[in-house]
């Protein structure tokens, strides 16, 4: 007899999907999207990929991955993160909120033409931006799933009123964690928490760090620090430089090489400003920018130490990363990351923005390596727990059933 979870993976077969990227490679958006599109695979759906900033990364990204890629451009999404934290006395305000309220109902209308000429069963929306294209599935009663990545701004306006409306109107939401889900939706428990993760078959402790050390030209006895993400203030780019400047200048006897993979454009011209900036820090010989990689897991194999001090909130897939090899983080102390370690016991906590607090800790972590190295084990058997795929399958799973079953 056919087990019921045999009879569930039939009736998938049939259903396809469509996963919206809002963004470009840069970031870890478009990875967790992948993750995300595979493990909806292994359970027997059809994922495909609708691109709203195309290029020929993000094309190589998904179709080696097997995953048939549309692209669709005049789509416009409202930054509200970027909106609210942006003075009203600036005029880039005025003029990104003009340019939407202009494209909006165009982009509504090229979306649904799209929709139109294809077929699929359910949309996933990767990201909040993408609230006009969620407004415009809910009009037409199209099924589709809002997976909510971002980090809500404290503040209080009418923006923000406005997101939280719609988001309580919609059938399915994904949070990446309850703190998430607070900062747009208060003490209300809609959606469902799907917590970013990493494949255990690109993250795992046979990845080579050897090879990409010596490809960097770092001796087995020099201490390597990652930094990702591109040397943005939200990242806590600025505050790494000027702790790294500080530990060269009070702790000459320190060795270590930063390696920063993100930092720089593929188009040189982009790259002199963060150039720079490491030169008048006076880091160019110990900093190490370069683009984006797509096999960014052989540098958490090389590193001794990721650094991660966001000066905004949102959930740091690096950190998981990291953890997944085994490896110790520096992290800012605000949430929603301090919700997920013991600081002291798996992770080395820093205050937010502080560069003076992020030096101590890295200190204290090159100074005793055995520490550091035991507190990277901690935090995989506690990541372990939090952020396996297979508990993060089983809650996708239960969300795509619900939604196609009404």
């Amino acid at each position: 007899m056919e087990s019921t979870e045999g009879r569930s993976r039939i009736v998938a077969m049939s259903q396809s999907i469509l996963f919206v990227h809002h963004g470009s490679i840069d970031g870890g958006a478009p990875f967790s999207m992948l993750y995300t599109m595979q493990l909806a695979r292994d359970l027997g759906y059809k994922p495909s990929v609708l691109l709203l900033m195309p290029s020929p990364e993000l094309y190589r990204l998904y179709e080696d991955e097997g995953f048939p890629v549309h692209e669709l451009l005049g789509i416009a999404q409202w930054y509200y993160l970027s909106a609210a934290t942006m003075s009203w006395k600036r005029p880039g305000t005025y003029k990104h909120l003009a340019k939407l309220l202009f494209q909006w109902n165009p982009s509504k209308r090229i979306f649904q033409q799209f929709l139109s000429l294809h077929s699929f069963d359910i949309v996933h929306l990767n990201s909040v931006v993408l609230i006009n294209l969620a407004i415009s599935m809910k009009e037409n009663h199209q099924q589709y799933v809002w997976h909510v990545r971002e980090f809500c701004p404290s503040q209080d306006s009418w923006i923000k009123r406005f997101f939280r409306r719609n988001l309580q109107q919609t059938d399915e939401l994904i949070f990446l964690g309850r703190a998430e889900q607070v900062s747009w939706l208060g003490n209300d428990t809609q959606g469902t928490v799907i917590h970013n993760f990493v494949p255990t078959d690109r993250f795992n402790d046979s990845v080579d760090g050897r090879s990409k050390r010596l490809e960097l030209g770092l001796a087995d006895s020099t201490p390597m620090l990652l930094f990702v993400g591109g040397i943005r203030k939200h990242k806590g780019g600025l505050t790494f430089l000027t702790a790294l400047q500080q530990i060269r200048r009070e702790h000459p006897e320190l060795e270590f090489v930063a390696c920063l993979p993100g930092a720089l454009a593929d188009d040189p011209a982009l790259g002199e400003p963060v150039l720079r900036l490491i030169d008048e820090h006076g880091l160019s010989d110990v900093c190490r920018p370069e683009p984006f990689r797509t096999n960014i897991n052989e540098y958490f194999a090389a590193c001794d130490l990721l650094c991660f001090p966001s000066e905004m909130p949102h959930f740091a897939r690096p950190v998981v990363e990291a953890a997944a090899l085994s490896k110790p983080v520096v992290i800012s102390d605000i949430p929603p990351m301090t919700d997920y370690v013991n600081p002291g016991h798996d992770a080395y906590v820093c205050r937010q923005g502080d560069a003076n607090s992020l030096a101590e800790q890295i200190i204290a972590a090159l100074s005793d390596r055995e520490r550091m190295a035991e507190m990277g084990k901690r935090l995989h058997e506690s990541f372990q727990v939090q952020f396996s795929p297979e508990a993060q399958s089983e809650k996708l799973g239960q969300v795509y059933r619900r939604l196609l079953s009404k």
